[in-house]
């Protein structure tokens, strides 16, 4: 529901003097976003691991299956690389 041109310029009001009265609350507030906007992005993240995960395994089969030392390489160094991030993003917003 979208707010009323009144409602929208006193909420941009409450919002600068808050911003003005306390900065950091004002920080931590312009820094959260809603439930369902992080969900998605986390999904769309999720899905992105895993597209590039099925790359990376999909280069490797095909390289073993032509017997290609550089696609077996790459293969692998894309999936190792995928698995590493992940973990690593995961691990460090703990």
């Amino acid at each position: 529901m979208a707010l009323r041109d009144h409602e929208q310029r006193a909420l941009a009001e409450i919002e600068r003097r808050l911003a003005e009265e306390d900065p950091r609350l004002a920080e931590r507030f312009l820094g959260l976003s809603s439930p369902s906007l992080r969900n998605r992005q986390a999904v769309l993240a999720l899905l992105g691991v895993l597209g590039a995960y099925a790359l990376g395994l999909t280069v490797l089969v095909i390289g073993v299956s032509g017997a290609w030392i550089e696609l077996i390489v790459l293969g692998a160094v894309i999936s190792v690389s995928v698995l590493t991030w992940f973990t690593w993003k995961r691990l460090r917003h703990r």
